[in-house]
């Protein structure tokens, strides 16, 4: 196991009792890298100081991304949302809706809320959260067979905090803006005794 402040919150945030899970790897972006990024220095100048949080995010990986070597590969399949969002960013656009949130905290007090919502609870958005097994909800391999899964480690700001609809058991936080996150790390793990629906 990779000991690292990540890892641990990994572990002490992941809530489901139901279900367990052993980091296998852990892969950081360095902060030099980061700032001389043009994703690193996008967040930056919207983060303008602000705090900001580690969250983590769940997608879908369609290659051997991370389990191999000391260091990430990216592939250029289209269907790996893991390696698109690492490469690329985070694009709302890409974003499907998710109505099973409570509580949305935007990046921007000036976005009209009501404009963005569409068809969902909380419309399109970048969906993330600070409960690890949450995320694990939606880390898929797609047309991968590997006991390694992997899942993204982001830095996003909070914004205006809105409670609404109905009651969740681990909160999500949703961004609707490109800017306000930032994907900085990937952590590689195994589920232990049970497999996902």
């Amino acid at each position: 196991m990779v000991v690292s402040i990540d890892g641990n919150k990994f572990d002490s945030n992941w809530k489901h009792s139901e279900k367990s899970a052993e980091v296998e790897a852990i892969f950081m972006a360095t902060d030099a890298a980061l700032a001389n990024s043009y994703r690193g220095q996008r967040f930056e100048k919207y983060r303008n100081n602000r705090d900001y949080r580690r969250l983590f995010h769940g997608t879908r990986r369609a290659c051997r991304v991370g389990e191999f070597g000391d260091s990430l590969t990216l592939c250029k399949d289209e269907d790996c949302r893991l390696c698109r969002i690492l490469d690329e960013s985070f694009r709302v656009e890409y974003s499907r809706q998710n109505p099973g949130c409570v509580m949305v905290r935007l990046a921007d007090s000036s976005t009209d809320f009501g404009a963005r919502l569409g068809g969902g609870m909380f419309g399109t958005g970048i969906y993330t959260t600070p409960t690890s097994s949450k995320a694990d909800n939606y880390v898929k391999n797609h047309h991968v067979k590997s006991t390694l899964h992997a899942m993204l480690i982001c830095k996003a700001i909070e914004g205006l905090k809105i409670s609404r609809g109905g009651i969740l058991n681990y909160s999500e936080i949703v961004l609707y803006r490109n800017e306000a996150i930032v994907p900085v790390g990937v952590i590689m793990y195994t589920r232990k005794g049970w497999l996902p629906p």
